[in-house]
């Protein structure tokens, strides 16, 4: 450490952002070119050994070799530039780039594979996935067909035809988080179908 943490010069932005955005949430400003591996160095030159990887979406460290190299391609320079919405217009190379990265990697018998955008997306749509899944198995050994209703009601929170799951911290309901899936016998808003 060189400095106070926060030191000065992150003082000083922090007071100057805070004159056009919220900054309670800020600790500090940083100096990304001259972070590296699991270190990150400020803006005050404090080089700190960062244990959470920008919330664990930077898991290889700051200015990786590879990724730098990545990103420096000219070939990958129209996916920076235009961040398409990969869930509803990929590039037309998506197939194959997914077919060598992902993929390429992926554990044995895992064919697919669904990207996002961030960890918290990452974390929500996986909880969703494995609702979506427990509520498929139900109907199959009930012998109950999916219908288009039920989608089409569930997707459009019609309390009649969805049934409400939840993901609580061990505190309690802090961090609560709702997701809905389609009841696996068609129950109703009166909460006819078991709930477990």
């Amino acid at each position: 450490m060189k400095t106070s943490f926060p030191g000065p010069k992150s003082l000083e932005l922090i007071a100057a952002m805070d004159q056009i955005q919220e900054t309670r949430t800020v600790h500090m400003f940083v100096d990304y070119e001259k972070s590296r591996g699991n270190y990150i160095v400020d803006v005050d030159g404090n080089r700190l050994l960062d244990v959470c990887g920008q919330i664990a979406s930077n898991p290889l460290g700051y200015n990786h070799p590879d990724i730098v190299a990545t990103l420096a391609d000219s070939a990958h320079l129209h996916l920076l530039a235009n961040r398409p919405a990969l869930g509803c217009a990929p590039p037309a190379e998506f197939v194959n780039l997914l077919k060598s990265s992902l993929l390429s990697i992926s554990p044995s018998g895992l064919n697919q594979v669904m990207t996002m955008m961030c960890g918290s997306c990452a974390n929500e749509n996986s909880y969703k996935a494995a609702f979506m899944h427990y509520r498929r198995l139900q109907r199959e050994q009930l012998g109950i067909k999916e219908t288009i209703e039920d989608v089409e009601t569930c997707m459009m929170n019609q309390v009649r035809k969805m049934c409400l799951y939840g993901i609580h911290d061990t505190v309690g309901i802090l961090s609560q988080c709702v997701f809905v899936d389609i009841v696996a016998v068609g129950g109703t808003a009166d909460n006819s179908v078991p709930q477990d």
